[in-house]
C-alpha cells in the first residue's frame, strides 16, 4: 500500500490493463490535483506527442487523460479527480508519449528510451480519441479500434462486499484517497488495584481501487472501534451514513462500495467521538 502520490495494482492487473505494452513498474503516481482547462482537444493524430503537464479532454469534459510530469500517463475522472488507469511509469521525468504513424502509442523517458506502449503499431493514419464513456480509443482508418484502455466509468464491486475489499487489498490493488486520520482518547482501564487511566490510539483511512471505482473503510488502534462508509451523491452535502459498519474491534474494514460518478465517499470511525476523512 502507498500513499496517495503513489498507489499500486498488482502485476497481473497492470498486464490486463496496458495489454501488449513493454515492462512496467507496478506503481500509480497519481497527480494530487491534476488541472482541467477551460478550452480542450480530445484528439491525438499520427505523429503527434503529449509532453508533460499536455491533456487530452473528452467532449463531455468529464474525462482526461494527461501526461504527469513524473513520467505517468494517467486516465482521470474530471468529478473528484479521480484516477482509474494508468501506464505505471511514473519514476521517470521529463517523459513524453508519442503517437506515432505507424498506431503505437509509446511513453518515452528522457534519451529516446521506450518505457511503454500500446503495442497498436501496423496501423499507420490512426486517429487516437479520449471518448465520452471514460475510454481512451486508438481506432486505424474505417473507424476500427484497435487498441483501448477499456476504462469505463462503471464501478466493479458489490456494494458491501467484503471478500471484494479483501481481495483488492491481498492484491495490494489500493492507494489512501485522503490523509487518513489519526487520534487518542483516555479510558479507565479497572485493575487489580482500582486500575487507572491509559490512553488508546486510532486510525481511520479511506482506500481506492482506481480499477474497479471502488473504496472502503480501514480502521486500527490499541482501543476498539466501529468503521463505516458515508457516501454523498452531491459533493458532501448530504449523505447515506453508517454504510458497512464493522466492529467494535481493534481492526476490521468494511465492505467495498461503488465511488464511481456521481459519489463521493468518506470512511469513519465511531469510538467515543466520531471521526472521518475527507471525501473523496
Amino acid at each position: 500500500m502507498l500513499t496517495k502520490t503513489a498507489g499500486r495494482i498488482s502485476a497481473a492487473m497492470a498486464g490486463a490493463l496496458l495489454f501488449t505494452g513493454l515492462a512496467t513498474s507496478t506503481a500509480i503516481s497519481i497527480s494530487a490535483t491534476p488541472a482541467f482547462a477551460a478550452s480542450y482537444t480530445n484528439y491525438l493524430n499520427a505523429g503527434s506527442q503529449l509532453n508533460p503537464g499536455d491533456s487530452l479532454w473528452s467532449p463531455n469534459h468529464l474525462y482526461m487523460l494527461t501526461q504527469q510530469a513524473d513520467g505517468n500517463l494517467v486516465l482521470y475522472s474530471e468529478p473528484g479527480n479521480k484516477p482509474f488507469w494508468a501506464s505505471n511509469t511514473s519514476g521517470h521525468g521529463g517523459s513524453v508519449t508519442q503517437f506515432q504513424g505507424d498506431g503505437n502509442l509509446v511513453v518515452y523517458a528522457p534519451g529516446h528510451i521506450a518505457i511503454w506502449a500500446s503495442g497498436s503499431s501496423g496501423h499507420p493514419n490512426s486517429v487516437l480519441f479520449m471518448q465520452n464513456d471514460a475510454n481512451v480509443v486508438i481506432r486505424a482508418p474505417g473507424n476500427i479500434p484497435v487498441w483501448a484502455t477499456n476504462a469505463q466509468n462503471v464501478a466493479g464491486c458489490t456494494d458491501g462486499s467484503r471478500s471484494q475489499a479483501a481481495q483488492y487489498a491481498a492484491a495490494g490493488q489500493f492507494y489512501d484517497a485522503v490523509p487518513q486520520v489519526n487520534w487518542t482518547e483516555q479510558h479507565f482501564v479497572s485493575g487489580p488495584n482500582g486500575g487507572a487511566w491509559d490512553t488508546f490510539t486510532y486510525k481511520v483511512e479511506l482506500r481506492y481501487d482506481p480499477a474497479t471505482r471502488c473504496a472502503w473503510a480501514v480502521f486500527n488502534g490499541t482501543g476498539t472501534a466501529k468503521v463505516y462508509i458515508d457516501r454523498s451523491s452531491d459533493g458532501g452535502q448530504t449523505w447515506t451514513g453508517w454504510m458497512g459498519t464493522q466492529g467494535p474491534s481493534v481492526s476490521t474494514y468494511t465492505g467495498a462500495f461503488n465511488d464511481s460518478y456521481p459519489y463521493v465517499i468518506r470512511a469513519c470511525a465511531s469510538a467515543d467521538n466520531i471521526y472521518c476523512t475527507g471525501w473523496f
